[in-house]
């Protein structure tokens, strides 16, 4: 997976305490624990760095453009407003460019009051390149929902090829005894962000009783555990990247494993999965 650098060309370390640069709030306000404190420098020497040009874009003149005027006092900016809901919108995963490369920036808005279970956060996916003090937008993907409680899943940017990366969105949901996690990668494909791959990476029903030997009642269902481990692998050379995924299975008193290595398929722009390998468990 991609790791951002802690610096970019023409940055510098930041200033020493106990002077604190201005745009440290914003960076507190992005969550470190999401990003990571590598990606997290990088945001912030990329995109708030004082010694940023001011011929050049950052991402503060893109989130003001976009979102509205940033808000000290939440530390955030104004997100979109469903069903007349203010919300707190903040960058969530970022991968900076190099020279002409584009960025991906990807932006997550939660409502201000939390919500139930049921409630997702928005997710805003972009492809950005700088012109300039300001932003082309080569290519986004709008409005998604993620997570519930009105928080995000877990995002971060990961590399798919050679000079190629996306966005992969994991959650997480618990209900009625049983557990289930997803996957989902988004990424520029033919001018525009789509999803390349979607499945189940893991599933449980330990919740039921189900797989508790002492306790369990015959009318219950099969104990069932299924996990899913998924790596990307470089290839040598020029050739294509695989997604490599590692199937282990409990199905009542029978265990299997499988491992399964995905290729992008251009012509259809996704990675299809094989048979054996169904997207969705349950």
């Amino acid at each position: 997976m991609h790791t951002a650098p802690t610096t970019l060309p023409g940055t510098r370390p930041l200033p020493a305490p106990p002077a604190p640069h201005p745009a440290a709030d914003r960076l507190r306000s992005i969550g470190l624990a999401g990003l990571g404190i590598a990606a997290a420098t990088s945001l912030l020497a990329a995109g708030w760095h004082s010694s940023t040009p001011p011929s050049a874009a950052t991402l503060d003149t893109f989130m003001d453009e976009h979102y509205g005027r940033y808000d000290s006092t939440r530390r955030a900016w104004p997100g979109p407003t469903p069903a007349g809901r203010p919300s707190d919108a903040r960058p969530c995963a970022v991968r900076p460019g190099t020279g002409p490369a584009p960025w991906l920036v990807a932006v997550c808005s939660t409502p201000r009051s939390g919500g139930s279970q049921a409630e997702a956060a928005r997710l805003d996916l972009y492809q950005l390149r700088p012109a300039g003090r300001r932003w082309q937008v080569m290519a986004s993907r709008l409005a998604l929902a993620t997570g519930a409680f009105g928080e995000p899943g877990q995002i971060t940017i990961v590399q798919l090829g050679e000079g190629w990366f996306g966005f992969a969105v994991q959650e997480h949901a618990v209900g009625q005894g049983q557990s289930l996690g997803t996957l989902r990668l988004h990424a520029p494909t033919r001018g525009d962000i789509t999803t390349v791959l979607a499945l189940h990476t893991d599933y449980d029903n330990e919740g039921t009783g189900a797989c508790d030997t002492e306790a369990r009642q015959p009318a219950m269902p099969a104990c069932r555990r299924i996990e899913r481990r998924w790596t990307i692998e470089p290839a040598a050379g020029a050739g294509d990247w695989t997604i490599r995924i590692d199937d282990t299975r409990q199905l009542g008193a029978k265990a299997s494993q499988a491992t399964h290595r995905l290729r992008f398929d251009a012509a259809l722009g996704r990675y299809p999965l094989p048979p054996s390998l169904p997207a969705w468990l349950g």
